[in-house]
């Protein structure tokens, strides 16, 4: 079965410049400037990746917790994706981190 993007996690994206999305393992990943910094699962939940500080501020939240063992990403609760004031912050906050990390080396072909 097809995963459908979450029209919330589309929004998340298309709010801030250079990201892009794709389909993968089951959910959807959001990049900026080449570094994934969002995920939707199978079932629609949406993680932002963090810096320490912000996971761990976040983290004391209800209904949040780290995406499988990508500790770097906290799923986001009802109560924020509901206030878009909130939700604006956390995405921001999301964002700086992720474009403000190094570039990710290129791969190196295989011979």
């Amino acid at each position: 079965m097809a995963t459908e993007i979450n029209p919330q996690f589309l929004e998340i994206l298309r709010s801030r410049p250079l990201t892009r999305h794709k389909k993968m393992f089951g959910g959807v990943g959001g990049w900026a400037n080449d570094n994934m910094f969002a995920i939707q699962d199978s079932q629609g939940s949406i993680y932002l990746r963090f810096a320490e500080a912000d996971r761990e501020e976040l983290l004391k939240l209800p209904d949040t917790g780290p995406f499988m063992d990508m500790r770097e990403y906290v799923h986001l609760p009802e109560a924020i994706l509901a206030d878009p004031d909130q939700l604006d912050e956390w995405v921001e906050r999301s964002f700086q981190y992720v474009v403000n990390l190094p570039p990710k080396p290129a791969k190196r072909s295989k011979k």
